[in-house]
């Protein structure tokens, strides 16, 4: 379908509601409360505006989304701590404000709203002389009463009719999943390092598979690492391979916590040597820091040992250092098999061994800063 004809087709539909977004987690609590207004409010699906389900590849996105601006009765903005200066979000924001102002000079009419909506952790990183914040939030939009609050606002405006009782009986069945979608925007980090879990893990198990007529399948990378401030220049281009040309990896596996990265090894050049050969490290903010808190994977066990390797290997790490963190058993580690992370599990869940490996992991970098601060 040709470009025009699909933006003839928004106009023609005339979305009322436009929900803006960026950012992953702001996707899925954006992409999830359309199923409330589909669910509870009864809003079709074709009132609605989300740039992730209505624009499909090939789209001149920047026509289509101008030409659901321009229909939009109501713009709902889907604010993180992550993405509240967003030029982009901002942009939409500040549309949506010039177009209504405009209606309701011509007509009078004031039932036109830019309202941005937040999860209460995330409200408290949008600073007052920020231009969302000149807009009425919901601060809240993880709490029932909030939300309950919001939806019977948009059917007022929008004219909805349905009874108390029926919107009370729907919001009660629907509510349940949206929660699920707030814990997952909420945990966000630890989902992303189930997902990378998923994307390594059967790479190396093959790797380290036997051999089968003298061929081993390896990755077309031996490690990725992540684009960072200091030099790193033999694998800055690395990563940028990977993303253009395996769709399953996503950049954001590199992304362990907001300030913490890491690199996910599979081979040493082509080469097993040791079992580190195929591990995850976490890559230090600072030149100085440790390079040798690690999760590696086991073969001969078929697990994954996360720990801080402190052998001869490491010839960096001051004794003092190595010693502290010895102190902490993490020289030692701990031992996780595979089976028991439940990877190949499609659930909005995350299993506890997964919580577990991840929380160590953190609590080891945690530590290691803590020690050079």
């Amino acid at each position: 379908m040709s470009t025009n004809n699909q933006v003839n087709q928004i106009e023609e539909r005339k979305p009322e509601i436009f929900l803006s977004w960026s950012g992953k987690a702001s996707n899925h609590l954006a992409s999830k409360f359309q199923d409330l207004l589909k669910d509870i409010l009864m809003v079709p699906k074709d009132k609605i505006f989300i740039s992730s389900s209505n624009i499909e590849p090939g789209d001149d996105w920047w026509k289509e989304v101008s030409a659901a601006l321009k229909t939009a009765k109501i713009g709902i903005v889907f604010v993180t701590k992550d993405n509240h200066l967003s030029p982009w979000l901002n942009y939409e924001a500040g549309v949506l404000q010039e177009k209504f102002r405009e209606s309701f000079q011509e007509n009078f009419q004031d039932d036109h709203r830019v309202i941005p909506v937040s999860m209460k952790e995330d409200f408290a990183a949008v600073q007052d002389n920020e231009p969302l914040k000149k807009f009425q939030f919901i601060t809240a939009i993880d709490d029932e009463k909030e939300t309950k609050k919001l939806l019977l606002s948009l059917q007022d405006k929008l004219s909805i009719e349905l009874s108390a009782e029926d919107f009370e009986r729907r919001f009660k069945k629907n509510w349940p999943d949206f929660l699920k979608a707030v814990d997952y925007v909420k945990n966000l980090n630890l989902f992303n390092f189930r997902d990378m879990l998923n994307f390594w893990v059967p790479k190396v198990e093959n790797a380290w598979a036997p051999d089968q007529g003298g061929k081993k399948a390896y990755y077309a990378v031996s490690e990725i690492r992540p684009q960072i401030g200091y030099d790193l220049a033999d694998y800055t281009s690395t990563v940028e391979q990977v993303v253009q040309q395996d769709d399953k990896f996503d950049r954001r596996y590199l992304e362990l916590t907001p300030e913490d990265l890491i690199a996910v090894k599979f081979t040493n050049n082509g080469q097993l040597r040791s079992k580190a050969d195929s591990s995850i490290t976490w890559i230090p903010d600072q030149v100085g820091h440790t390079w040798f808190i690690k999760i590696i994977y086991d073969a001969g066990r078929g697990a994954l040992l996360a720990k801080y390797v402190a052998d001869a290997s490491n010839t960096e790490d001051i004794p003092h250092f190595k010693e502290f963190m010895k102190k902490k058993g993490y020289t030692k580690g701990r031992v996780f098999d595979v089976k028991d992370l439940d990877l190949l599990s499609k659930s909005d869940e995350v299993s506890d061994s997964v919580k577990n490996l991840y929380n160590y992991f953190v609590e080891m970098i945690q530590s290691a800063k803590e020690y050079r601060s």
